[in-house]
């Protein structure tokens, strides 16, 4: 999938959100790391930012509305 659309934040939002789902953190985390700056800015890239914070643990009630928000939308 990134093959076919590298810059596409949602295709790559989407793809993190699927191995976060899927219990494959680090290599979401992998990916997340490695996008280039004007994707990783995107609000898709960013959901799946909040989404890994909570499946790690690291959510606390401020990131948890946060998503809870972006999820809304």
């Amino acid at each position: 999938v990134l093959e076919i659309a590298p810059d596409d934040a949602a295709t790559t939002g989407g793809l993190a959100r699927a191995l976060i789902a899927a219990g494959e953190r680090t290599e979401a985390q992998a990916m997340l790391d490695a996008l280039p700056a004007e994707v990783a800015a995107k609000p898709e890239v960013a959901r799946a930012r909040a989404e890994l914070a909570i499946a790690e643990g690291d959510g606390g009630s401020d990131l948890a509305e946060l998503a809870a928000r972006v999820e809304a939308n």
